[in-house]
């Protein structure tokens, strides 16, 4: 078993040499990397790839181009002018992929999103701008070869290791070895899956680029002022004000001392019985106080004297 072990071992160092050694130069008789991807033949010439290794040759290979727009549009009538534009991305092979309406005091604003080939995207912006007067417009490019190739590349090699592992797992005596090069298998399968979904993406996003469109109606109050009026009061008119308020203060002022004075006259016969009653009072406590000062002092001051 020990002897077994020790072959499975040396044989997988053999493929990672070999793995690593995919990346060298390919003799012209040998397999190249179309097997990989079906137009990545296509990408490089033959000699190319045969001669030079794909890592370093990148340059060689067709470029690799994500590309999007945007457009920031107005028009004096919204939904015809969205209408004509949908209608000339389907007659370019478009379509719409989103659309959102919103109608606010009769003011009516689309913004949706139009998938198209990226040779119909020029077209399709360039028709936008005679359907409905631009504001804003973008377009954004991303040459992602160096990644795409890299990851085909790196495709190649997991599917050759893969198979050498099934080679192994045949050869497999043990339980042992079965589940360690099952246990490869199932790692590199994954990998494998990620990649190809990784290139299925990236192929879709070159294939089809993506155009966001925003139609706003003209003289919507809602959208931003490029140019602000001054509106701000005049002197004059500020004078006026102050001396407004300053009246109308002192008029509040005047009520409330007028509304103090009816009120004191209004309550006066029972403000005298109040008065009276507390006078008394006062009197009352006045009196039973020098009593009791008079007592005080009788108490502590001798017969005989």
């Amino acid at each position: 078993m020990k002897k077994s072990l020790l072959i499975v071992l040396i044989s997988l160092f053999l493929v990672l040499i070999a793995a690593c050694g995919s990346n060298a130069p390919m003799s012209k008789s040998g397999s190249n990397y179309s097997d990989v991807s079906k137009g990545y033949a296509q990408d490089a010439p033959a000699e190319n790839v045969a001669d030079n290794s794909p890592l370093t040759n990148v340059a060689a290979f067709q470029r690799k181009i994500v590309k999007n727009g945007t457009l920031n549009l107005e028009s004096e009538n919204v939904d015809q002018s969205y209408a004509n534009i949908l209608a000339f991305a389907k007659e370019n092979g478009g379509y719409e992929f989103n659309n959102q309406k919103s109608n606010n005091n009769s003011y009516t604003t689309i913004s949706a999103q139009i998938k198209i080939s990226p040779e119909g995207l020029d077209l399709l912006m360039n028709y936008a701008g005679t359907a409905a007067q631009v504001i804003n417009s973008k377009i954004i490019s991303d040459d992602i070869k160096s990644s795409y190739y890299d990851t085909q590349i790196r495709l190649d090699v997991q599917e050759k290791s893969l198979t050498q592992y099934y080679k192994f797992l045949d050869q497999a005596k043990t339980i042992d070895e079965t589940l360690r090069i099952q246990s490869e298998i199932n790692k590199l399968t994954t990998d494998i899956e990620a990649l190809k979904g990784k290139i299925k993406l990236w192929d879709a996003l070159i294939s089809e680029s993506t155009l966001d469109i925003t139609i706003n109606q003209k003289n919507d109050p809602l959208k931003p002022q490029k140019d602000i009026n001054w509106n701000a009061i005049t002197f004059s008119d500020m004078g006026s004000l102050i001396k407004n308020g300053f009246i109308s203060v002192v008029n509040v002022l005047v009520s409330i001392l007028q509304w103090i004075a009816i009120l004191i006259i209004s309550s006066s016969p029972l403000l005298v019985i109040l008065g009276i009653i507390g006078w008394l009072v006062l009197r009352r406590k006045k009196l039973n106080r020098l009593k009791a000062l008079k007592q005080k002092y009788e108490s502590i001051t001798p017969k005989n004297q």
